[in-house]
């Protein structure tokens, strides 16, 4: 049986509370003698992970690397490195082994060797040791594939 404290007043000009143990109705709300109650579950979410530095991506000679920091981790398994050529759907590409719990900076950087021709997106989804996760906001670099071929070759005759 759900049951919720409540605190009454007798005026709105008072300092001083009642409190009073009701049990919910069947369909889940709290009916009290003088008011009908309606209950909100809050519940805080600790951050896991604070970043210091955006997210970044930018195109190099064989690849795109994505780089991100932290400033705290906290209770962080590990990060994955997620990608889309679309921005709707994204695999991930690597997994980095998170610090765990930490208060100091921690730079992240991976390769991408085989990004997509054209726009790439990218985003960061933090895993926690008990299976929550949370995702960074998603970015963008582009990468071009291009290969030359000169045929034939003047110099191999």
């Amino acid at each position: 049986m759900q049951t919720a404290k409540i605190l009454t007043a007798p005026s709105i000009n008072t300092d001083t509370f009642n409190v009073q143990v009701v049990s919910a109705l069947p369909n889940g709300h709290f009916l009290s003698p003088r008011i009908s109650v309606l209950i909100l579950d809050y519940s805080a979410t600790i951050l896991s992970v604070e970043y210091i530095d955006p997210l970044q991506a930018y195109p190099v000679e064989d690849g795109i690397e994505v780089v991100w920091a932290t400033a705290t981790e906290f209770n962080c398994e590990k990060f994955e490195v997620e990608r889309s050529n679309s921005s709707l759907v994204f695999e991930n590409i690597q997994t980095v082994k998170g610090n765990g719990n930490s208060n100091t900076y921690h730079l992240y950087k991976i390769k991408d060797t085989r990004p997509y021709n054209g726009a790439n997106y990218y985003r960061i989804k933090e895993i926690d040791y008990d299976g929550h996760y949370q995702y960074s906001k998603i970015i963008n670099a582009h990468f071009e594939h291009f290969k030359v071929n000169v045929y034939p070759n003047p110099l191999t005759r």
